[in-house]
């Protein structure tokens, strides 16, 4: 028998609901070596993304370690999807699911969680960034402390959404991620990526040729019929912020290909997001619509998204925007972590406490 802290919700106890409804408690106590793990782990559908209701009754983190696929992820080239090829439907994603049809991949996204909240007051006023279809809401924004970082993996050669929270707060400091843009690449035309670096020092941006993944190598991305759409060097998440000295993120923005196996490979790593990160702009694709009519990566289910947004909300976040695009391919989840903030405020009263968990 030993001691032993852990983090739970007071959701638990439906008599303190009301009272500390998203707050984290730390309980400790002493616990038999022979306590049934059984009864911590989050049942697989709990986090039902059309059925959530039973979302605030249950722990909203599993200690249960998930298993990987890596049979076919064994090179250094390698793609997100299913399969070697990423749209192999006989075959499996990184996190061993199956692949749906596009149908029920549209379906998921026809209604609005149930889980969505308010901002929370004291993170009021709440900004929304961008145009209707690729909605963001920016609750906590104007609580962030002065030259907080904003990072964002994933621009398409657009910066409508950097732009915009910088006439918000202009004293940001600004992170792209795109390797995409190069003309090498058949979706790209020649000079996009000269528009896109001229745009970025323009506007005192760090424009970083290197996209996010689940992995360190070379990501390969082909549509349904075999047509090849890019290949880009990519990370993780943590060698990123690594390399551009960023430990803590005020803003977080993904919307690239993999984000399913990027939140879970950061799960599997112990990664502190709910530590590290204030606001989160999450893109969640079930497939990637191409312009000539034809799909990519399809199509992640119900159990993908039940586990990205258990591993999320499990670090402290709330959802406080949704907006569902792209013809029901995609849509926009906006979170805040509201014990980042509070911790940012503890830190401006008391200096000594910085970095300290």
């Amino acid at each position: 028998m030993g001691i032993t802290c852990i983090r739970t919700w007071a959701l638990t106890y439906p008599k303190l609901r009301s009272r500390y409804s998203r707050r984290a408690l730390v309980l400790c106590g002493l616990f038999a070596a022979a306590f049934s793990r059984a009864a911590i782990e989050v049942a697989p559908q709990a986090f039902s993304f059309t059925d959530s209701s039973a979302l605030k009754d249950t722990l909203p983190h599993t200690l249960k370690r998930k298993k990987h696929c890596d049979y076919y992820t064994s090179s250094s080239t390698f793609s997100t999807g299913f399969g070697s090829s990423g749209n192999d439907i006989s075959s499996t994603n990184w996190m061993c699911s199956g692949p749906v049809t596009k149908a029920e991949a549209e379906e998921i996204f026809m209604s609005t969680p149930r889980f969505l909240e308010d901002c929370p007051p004291d993170l009021l006023p709440q900004e929304w960034v961008g145009v209707t279809g690729s909605m963001r809401a920016m609750c906590g924004i104007h609580q962030l402390v002065s030259g907080s970082s904003l990072l964002s993996f994933g621009s398409n050669g657009d910066f409508t959404f950097e732009d915009s929270v910088l006439k918000i707060r202009n004293d940001l400091a600004v992170y792209v991620f795109d390797p995409t843009l190069d003309a090498k690449h058949e979706i790209r035309k020649i000079g996009e990526l000269e528009r896109a670096v001229r745009h970025a020092r323009s506007k005192n941006y760090s424009f970083i040729q290197t996209g996010l993944a689940y992995r360190r190598g070379t990501l390969r991305m082909q549509d349904a019929l075999g047509k090849q759409l890019f290949e880009v060097k990519v990370d993780t998440l943590s060698e990123l912020l690594d390399k551009t000295g960023n430990a803590i993120i005020g803003i977080l923005k993904i919307d690239a290909s993999g984000e399913f196996e990027v939140i879970s490979q950061l799960e599997d790593s112990s990664f502190r997001l709910g530590q590290r990160v204030g606001i989160l702009n999450l893109e969640v694709h079930s497939y990637h619509p191409q312009p000539d009519g034809g799909v990519a990566n399809c199509c992640y289910g119900q159990s993908d998204i039940d586990n990205l947004m258990n591993y999320v909300l499990g670090q402290g976040f709330i959802l406080v925007g949704y907006e569902a695009s792209g013809g029901g391919c995609c849509a926009e989840f906006s979170f805040v972590n509201p014990s980042f903030f509070k911790k940012q405020r503890r830190e401006k009263i008391y200096p000594h406490l910085r970095n300290k968990c």
